[in-house]
């Protein structure tokens, strides 16, 4: 490339004296100077090229260095526009200054100055941008045009094909022939556009500008006035070449939106871009994919796209099982497809495709289709955007977000957010979004909860002194109780409280599902609030009344039997409670939220102290009551009576219930036990993709892509694209499940409970990694419950007989104890049998977590305990041989399958509690 730029360099100087030469030239064709050396008609072709790159635009020259004056930079609102101006000064077609009416150019080292007659600004729905200007050479008015291809052709001279003179069949051929190079250019993913001129005549032009000053004068209407009469003279014009500008993506953009789709997120594309730009730029960024069946609808008429788009949910339906697809619609068609008539065939079609690509949309259609999809779906909508092409669409949607770039300030003014990459959005979403609901819904609970429960004491108080009216609280505590003493620690875990580390949510996006489907802020979680609101306020006031019953002294003589003292004490509890408790709501405890619940609980204490020293009528001499033991004992009392439910609650529901960020918590911040060969630090996550036991799969085994080939594209494919935007509540996406080896639990965290509105292949990936929910989880009875209800229907037997005893061993043992006492006695009933028969190793940790995630009743009978909790085994048969037994080493197993002792021979008994076997099958011992 540097030779060919020296090259073309040489042959430009050559040519003629080029003092605006930028030795850096971006675009090199050391080719082009040898045919504008040639002066024939195609020389004169790139000279018009080049100089209407050089006079059609809006550029703003600038000299940054006043010692260079020769080094002219421009400033665009668009960059495209400012790059084209660039590469023709590369060329030698400066654009040197703009000096009221006129232009000044610089032609391969002529100074040439045109007249500016008019400039028809590009907007989003004439998508062009024209200027009229009078020639120096020879007086004529020039109407250059530039803009999209479809718009440029429509203006393109007609009839000409018929013509047979040599002008009109050259034009004929380079319309043809450019526009195959757009498609060229366009399935490379470069941003095309038009470049066309007309001469107009000067009466012709007279009548015109009469026309065009009208217009714009006109009070009503202005703009459209304007439109009309700009396209009664933008017509009949001459083709004079294309443009295609490579438009890169950002650092980032693909990953990004491959982890936003697993994130549950639904991506829309809605570009300006021509057809073969936009889905070349969706490979590029991995929003398409060469698997993908692409529905494309391009239609001309309301009944037409209503056809297609009918076809295409058909052709949807047919091969959405076995194939992802996406949909591409043009502008045209999008402007029928949002009609009332269309509109819900579009928003039906583009819910069940993968992916969905607008393109040659103006900023109206975008608006409309976030419209459309936020009112048709009622979910929540972002737009994302970083020109003025997308204020409107980022103005429509719930959440806009403005990237501040090259193409001005606009969209970043009109957003919600603004960020300075596309990058920085998955941070946005995945950690600070989710951060954000995580922490507001919990802050409104305990908001509610210590209101609810500060008020209801007052109602109880009312019950026992016959709803008087009198007030047990002294009017200082009503006051600063929102106000100081309980609303800081509320406040501050609502900003700092983190459930897991920044890292963690983009090593599983699949969490941003837990605000997508709501599970944190639900009704019912708000009812269990409440509840517990109630509750804890009687028992705030009840425990401190019953104390309070009778006549009371304290150890200084004084009376505590007063109202005053009885809100005293009770107000203190209140508040210790009502603080203590956002320590069990939040995630992390720091410094800063220790510091805030402490001195939050302290001000209450502070305040009576020095409040009761002031020589009030009723309120003297209260902080007294803090000095006595009664007050101590009675808070500590009440403090675990309160939070005792509330706790047993928390703990059931992690360990049976877990939320998707529960999994993730025990899995990274308890440590679980795992193979020490494959995970040997905390980054390395225990991911287990094994499959458990199901109806339709007998066996426990792993995964295989040649027996399952839709799960095996699933578990090998790093990005999943496919998104929901909203939850079906299905038996496939329930709440997760996981097994810790010293609760009963899983000992790995297998994945998430997808979200979407239609069954794809994530819910086989759901079906793989979770046991299958059958029945109630109230229901669901542990290992534990059926081995013993399996021993218990057995006949009691002598020992020895048809189980071997392993000792007594408690389930709150670790599993590789459990593995190291399992293996070693089944090597010794081996070598009892059989002093010979050769054992191989296995790794009793992941053998002892196998035994103890079992599930099944045929892998349950390797392990179970009797009445007296002590584990016991199937015992081989009496006479076995090593030709007779196999065994399955560990290290070429999944930590998940358990260690089978099979034998061959169908002749052998089995344990009588086992199910019935075809001669076919072997027998699991």
């Amino acid at each position: 490339l540097d030779k060919a730029r020296a090259d073309m360099i040489e042959k430009q100087t050559s040519l003629f004296d080029h003092k605006y030469l930028n030795p850096q030239s971006t675009f090199v064709d050391p080719q082009m100077f040898d045919d504008i050396r040639m002066q024939d008609e195609h020389s004169q072709s790139v000279v018009h090229f080049f100089s209407a790159l050089a006079l059609c635009h809006t550029v703003i020259p600038e000299i940054p260095d006043e010692e260079k004056p020769n080094q002219i930079d421009y400033k665009a609102q668009s960059p495209d526009e400012a790059a084209l101006v660039a590469t023709a000064r590369d060329m030698g077609f400066t654009f040197v200054a703009r000096e009221q009416d006129n232009v000044l150019v610089d032609i391969m080292g002529e100074q040439r100055t045109f007249q500016l007659l008019h400039v028809l600004e590009f907007n989003s729905t004439r998508k062009r941008m024209s200027v009229i200007m009078r020639s120096p050479v020879d007086g004529q008015v020039i109407l250059l045009c530039k803009g999209a291809d479809s718009v440029i052709y429509e203006r393109l001279s007609t009839g000409i094909e018929a013509l047979t003179d040599k002008a009109s069949q050259e034009q004929v051929r380079v319309r043809e022939e450019t526009l195959q190079h757009l498609a060229t250019f366009a399935n490379e993913g470069l941003r095309t556009l038009c470049i066309a001129s007309r001469v107009i005549e000067e009466e012709e032009y007279e009548a015109w500008a009469a026309r065009y000053k009208n217009a714009s004068n006109s009070i009503r209407n202005r703009e459209e006035e304007i439109e009309r009469v700009c396209e009664e003279i933008e017509t009949s014009l001459t083709l004079i070449g294309g443009t295609a500008i490579e438009d890169k993506l950002q650092e980032g953009v693909p990953d990004t939106i491959g982890v936003l789709a697993e994130a549950g997120i639904k991506i829309w594309v809605l570009t300006g871009d021509k057809v073969e730009t936009a889905i070349n730029i969706g490979f590029a960024c991995n929003l398409l994919t060469k698997d993908m069946l692409l529905i494309s609808v391009n239609a001309h008429s309301e009944e037409e796209t209503i056809e297609q788009l009918r076809k295409a949910s058909l052709e949807m339906q047919e091969k959405s099982k076995t194939q992802k697809c996406a949909l591409v619609i043009d502008g045209e068609s999008l402007k029928y497809a949002l009609e009332p008539n269309c509109k819900d065939e579009l928003l039906e079609l583009g819910t069940q495709c993968r992916a969905v690509v607008c393109c040659r949309v103006s900023p109206m259609q975008k608006a409309k289709v976030v419209n459309l999809v936020k009112k048709g779906l009622k979910v929540m909508t972002l737009a994302i955007g970083d020109g003025a092409n997308d204020v409107s669409m980022i103005q429509e949607a719930n959440v806009g977000v403005g990237i501040s770039g090259e193409e001005g300030r606009q969209a970043v003014m009109a957003s919600d957010y603004a960020i300075a990459q596309f990058k920085y959005l998955s941070k946005l979403l995945l950690v600070h979004g989710r951060w954000s609901y995580l922490r507001t819904s919990e802050m409104i609970f305990t908001f509610f909860y210590k209101n609810i429960m500060w008020t209801l004491v007052l109602f109880w108080y009312q019950l026992m002194c016959g709803f008087s009216g009198t007030m047990m609280f002294d009017y200082s505590y009503i006051t600063l109780y929102n106000l100081v003493f309980t609303s800081l620690p509320c406040i501050f875990a609502g900003i700092f409280d983190q459930d897991l580390k920044a890292e963690y949510s983009f090593k599983f996006p699949q969490l941003y599902l837990m605000g997508i489907r709501n599970d944190k802020f639900t009704s019912n979680r708000f009812l269990l609030t409440v509840l517990d609101a109630i509750y804890q306020s009687a028992i705030c006031f009840g425990l401190p009344y019953m104390v309070f019953i009778g006549p009371k002294l304290s150890n200084n003589g004084y009376d505590t039997e007063g109202v005053t003292e009885l809100g005293t004490f009770i107000a203190g509890i209140a508040v210790v409670v009502a603080n203590v408790l956002v320590g069990f709501t939040i995630f992390s405890w720091t410094w800063i939220m220790f510091l805030c619940i402490f001195l939050s609980t302290a001000t209450f204490f502070i305040w009576t102290g020095i409040y009761s020293n002031i020589l009030t009528f009723s309120f003297y001499g209260e902080a007294i009551l803090f000095g006595e033991g009664t007050f101590w004992l009675c808070l500590i009392l009440t403090f675990a009576i309160c939070l005792f439910p509330r706790y047993l609650a928390k703990f059931y529901l992690q360990m049976y219930h877990p939320f998707d960020n529960d999994i993730i918590r025990e899995t990274v911040l308890c440590k679980v036990p795992v193979s020490r060969e494959r995970y040997l630090d905390e980054e390395s996550l225990p991911i287990n993709l094994s499959r458990t036991r199901s109806e339709n799969r007998p066996h426990l085994d792993t995964l295989d892509e040649e027996e399952d080939e839709e799960n095996s594209y699933v578990m090998k494919e790093k990005k999943r694209n496919q998104t929901g935007l909203r939850r079906t509540d299905t038996n496939a996406s329930t709440k997760s499940e996981i097994m810790n080896m010293r609760t009963g639990k899983r000992s790995s965290f297998t994945g998430f409970a997808y979200s979407s509105d239609d069954a794809h292949v994530f819910d086989e990936y759901r079906k793989s990694v979770y046991r299958t929910n059958t029945g109630s989880d109230m229901l669901r009875t542990s290992l534990v419950q059926k081995a013993r209800q399996s021993m218990m229907s057995l006949p009691k037997r002598k020992g020895g007989q048809d189980w071997m005893p392993i000792g007594n061993f408690r389930f709150g043992k670790s599993p590789a104890s459990l593995g190291k006492k399992m293996i070693k006695a089944v090597k010794n009933r081996i070598h009892h049998h059989n002093k010979e028969a050769r054992v191989p190793s296995m790794d009793s940790s992941m053998y002892g977590a196998s035994l103890m995630q079992a599930e099944s009743m045929d892998n349950m009978t390797l392990l179970a305990p009797d009445r007296n909790n002590n584990f016991v085994a199937p015992i081989p048969p009496s006479t076995p041989s090593t030709e007779h037994l196999n065994y399955q080493p560990m290290s070429n197993m999944e930590p998940i399958q358990p260690l089978l002792l099979r034998n061959q021979q169908s002749s052998h008994n089995e344990p009588t509690h086992k199910n019935e076997h075809s001669e076919d099958t072997p027998k699991h011992y």
